[in-house]
């Protein structure tokens, strides 16, 4: 018997491990476990992972803004009827036309555990005060996305504030 609870005790904890990775589509209205049943906005989206997990964001244009979460990777560029991942022919655009703020940020502190923002276009993001199109914080990675339309008082695409460590911009077009 004893045996059999240690047994059930080490399959419990390995279950709850498991990456509770989100699907977003233009449309969706599920509870983004998967492309089928996607969720339409990714702030909720983010809001149901934790470290490690993954935001899968279908082509499409999105008028919203999201808050970055420790660890939680944010990935534009897919075609949500097959899941390949193409950036190039599955343009994800998050226009922040309207929002009068940033795209994303990470408000309270650094990241301590690797970010990733990745394959969006990131367009028409105003702000009084900082980069329009995001605020990047240590150990943030924003990766082959195009900036465009953005501006702010001190720096229109992005402003990178980082106190441990660094934030990283690579492979875009600003």
């Amino acid at each position: 018997m004893k045996k059999i609870f240690t047994l059930l005790v080490a399959v419990g904890l390995v279950g709850s491990v498991v990456a509770s990775n989100r699907y977003v589509t233009p449309t969706g209205s599920g509870s983004g476990a998967s492309w089928q049943s996607a969720m339409s906005n990714i702030q909720s989206a983010i809001a149901s992972c934790q470290a490690g997990d993954t935001v899968f964001v279908a082509a499409g244009t999105y008028y919203q803004h999201f808050s970055v979460s420790d660890g939680v990777s944010v990935l534009g560029g897919y075609d949500a009827a097959t899941g390949l991942r193409d950036i190039d022919a599955y343009q994800t655009i998050l226009d922040a036309t309207g929002l009068g703020t940033w795209i994303f940020v990470k408000y309270d502190s650094d990241c301590t555990q690797p970010t990733l923002i990745e394959g969006f276009t990131l367009q028409n993001a105003a702000h009084s005060n900082d980069g329009g199109a995001g605020f990047v914080r240590a150990n943030m990675i924003i990766s082959r996305c195009t900036i465009r339309y953005c501006t702010g008082n001190n720096g229109g695409g992005l402003i990178i504030s980082a106190t441990n460590g660094e934030g990283v911009v690579r492979d875009c077009i600003i």
